[in-house]
């Protein structure tokens, strides 16, 4: 168990240094939010553009693999797609009302209405067709 413990630790500290690392590579700013339950209500809310939020966990492989897309689509559709995250551990209110039982989950919110729904690991160009399909 110990040995697990520290796999899983090393896994995690690794994750966060190649996101500070990419977050550098952008003038030190992650274009994806992190948003708790009030802020996701404001931001799906109160958001003039489309909005792109990644259900995700911090122990979720696939989740992991999808953070380095999420982040470039961020940077690279900005102007007209609001991109943000939330946690599906610190966010139950959240992840019980969307019913969320699969992660990564992303769910595209035009209006404050969700439009479209991608669970799983899907490939950039996939998600980036998805999401200019409602702009």
């Amino acid at each position: 168990m110990k040995y697990f413990i520290h796999i899983y630790s090393y896994n995690i500290n690794l994750y966060c240094k190649k996101l500070i690392l990419y977050s550098d590579t952008l003038g030190g700013e992650i274009m994806a939010k992190l948003v708790n339950n009030s802020q996701f209500y404001n931001k799906i809310r109160t958001s003039d553009k489309l909005v792109v939020m990644d259900f995700f966990a911090t122990w979720c492989g696939p989740c992991k693999m999808l953070a380095p897309i999420f982040e470039s689509l961020s940077s690279e559709m900005s102007d007209k797609v609001d991109f943000a995250q939330i946690d599906i551990d610190r966010s139950l209110e959240v992840v019980e009302e969307y019913k969320i039982v699969s992660v990564p989950t992303m769910i595209i919110f035009k209006n404050g209405k969700e439009v479209q729904r991608i669970v799983g690991f899907v490939p950039k160009e996939q998600i980036k067709s998805k999401i200019k399909a409602h702009l």
